[in-house]
C-alpha cells in the first residue's frame, strides 16, 4: 500500500505523520458515506482534501478573494468548502459554525473562517473550482482505497454541491 497521511488536529496546530492506509473493519466501500471520515478519518480527510486543492491551485500565488470589504487566502476558502462538503455539512452557516466549534475546521479556516454569505458567494463565482477540487478528491480517494467500489467522482461532486446549494436556499427560506 502507498503512504498515506496520518495526524492529530490540536487547536490550530495539525501533526501530520505518515503511515499505511488501512481499511476500517466493516466499512462498505460500495456507498458513499455523506461524511467521508466514517471510511477514511479525519486526519486522512484533511490530507486528501489539502492535495485536491493544491493540484488545482497554481504553486506560489497568493490570491486574496475580496468579499464585503473583507480578504481570504483563495485557497483557504476552496480548502474549507470541499471539506465541509467531505463531511456533510451542506449549509454555509453550519460551515461557519464548525469552525467555530470544532477543531479540524479551525485549522483548514486559518486565518478566520468567512461568513455563510462569504461561503456562498464563493460557491456561486468559483463553482467549477470547487467542482473541479471535489472530482480531484474522489479521484484521490479512488486511487488510496484501490477501487473496489463504483463511484463517479464528477457525479459524486455535482451531487455534494448540489446538495450544498439546496441546503442554503432552505436555510434562507426560513
Amino acid at each position: 500500500m502507498s503512504p498515506v497521511c496520518h495526524g492529530i488536529v490540536t487547536g490550530w496546530v495539525l501533526h501530520i505523520t505518515m503511515g499505511t492506509g488501512v481499511i476500517p473493519e466493516g466499512v462498505d466501500l460500495r456507498e458513499v458515506p455523506v461524511d467521508l471520515v466514517d471510511w477514511v478519518g479525519t486526519e486522512r480527510l484533511i490530507h486528501h482534501v489539502l492535495e485536491a486543492v493544491q493540484g488545482g491551485v497554481m504553486p506560489g500565488i497568493e490570491v486574496q478573494y475580496v468579499a464585503g470589504g473583507e480578504r481570504y487566502p483563495y485557497p483557504m476558502i476552496l480548502t474549507l468548502l470541499v471539506y465541509a462538503y467531505a463531511r456533510g455539512a451542506f449549509e454555509s452557516s453550519e460551515i461557519e459554525s464548525r469552525c467555530l466549534s470544532e477543531a479540524d475546521f479551525r485549522y483548514l479556516a486559518t486565518p478566520g473562517c468567512p461568513g455563510p454569505q462569504v461561503l456562498r458567494m464563493f460557491r456561486r463565482r468559483e463553482r467549477s473550482q470547487v467542482r473541479s477540487a471535489l472530482v480531484r478528491l474522489f479521484q484521490g480517494l479512488v486511487g488510496s482505497l484501490g477501487d473496489p467500489w463504483a463511484i463517479d467522482p464528477d457525479a459524486e461532486a455535482v451531487r455534494r454541491l448540489e446538495a450544498a446549494v439546496a441546503a442554503d436556499n432552505l436555510a434562507l427560506d426560513y
